[in-house]
C-alpha cells in the first residue's frame, strides 16, 4: 500500500451505545478509514483531498434521509459533496475538502449478514461508495454511470483484497 497523508480530515463516532448493543464486530480504526479513502483518491486522480466521515446510529441517519432525500428509512452510505447544501459544510471553506460522508454501521451489519459478506469487506466498500460520489461518481445517473462506477469500486477493493461486491 503506496505511503500517502491520510485524507480523511476529521472523523466523528456519533452516539456507539447503539453500535455495541447491535453487536457489530470491531469498527475500523481511523487508520483504516484513511487508507480505504487514499486509496480511492488516488485510483480516482484526486489526491490531496479532504473529507468528513460520520458514523452514525439508525436514528440519526433516518432523519438525515428524510431531511435530505426526502425518504423516511435509515441507509448504508450518504454523501454530501461541498456543493451541496451550502450550510451543512459551509465550515470548511478549503478548495480541497470535497464533503462529508455519513454511514450507518448497523446497516452495513445488517446488509453484509443478508448478502453474506464480511462486515469489515462492506464497510470498506460503503466508505469508497461515498468518496467516489464526493467525487463526482453518480450510479443513479444512468446504467452507464452504475457500470463506471462499480468498475472503479471493484479495482479500489481488489488494493485490499476484498472480492468484487457485486458476485
Amino acid at each position: 500500500m503506496p505511503n500517502s497523508t491520510p485524507t480523511a480530515s476529521s472523523f466523528i463516532f456519533q452516539d456507539l451505545s447503539e453500535f455495541t448493543k447491535a453487536k457489530i464486530p470491531a469498527l475500523p480504526s481511523k487508520k483504516v478509514f484513511q487508507n480505504w479513502v487514499t486509496i480511492t483518491l488516488e485510483k480516482a486522480l484526486a489526491q490531496n483531498k479532504k473529507l468528513h466521515i460520520t458514523l452514525l446510529s439508525i436514528k440519526d441517519m433516518i432523519e438525515l434521509n428524510q431531511s435530505f432525500r426526502n425518504k423516511n428509512y435509515p441507509t448504508n452510505v450518504l454523501s454530501f459533496p461541498l456543493a451541496q447544501p451550502q450550510d451543512f459544510t459551509a465550515v470548511h471553506q478549503e478548495a480541497d475538502f470535497l464533503g462529508d460522508i455519513f454511514i450507518c454501521p448497523s446497516i452495513v451489519l445488517q446488509e453484509s449478514e443478508e448478502q453474506n459478506k464480511r462486515f469489515d469487506h462492506h464497510m470498506a466498500h460503503m466508505t469508497i461508495h461515498g468518496t467516489l460520489h464526493l467525487l463526482g461518481y453518480d450510479h443513479e445517473k444512468s446504467p452507464e454511470e452504475a457500470t463506471k462506477m462499480e468498475r472503479l469500486e471493484i479495482k479500489i477493493l481488489a488494493e485490499f483484497k476484498i472480492p468484487n461486491p457485486y458476485d
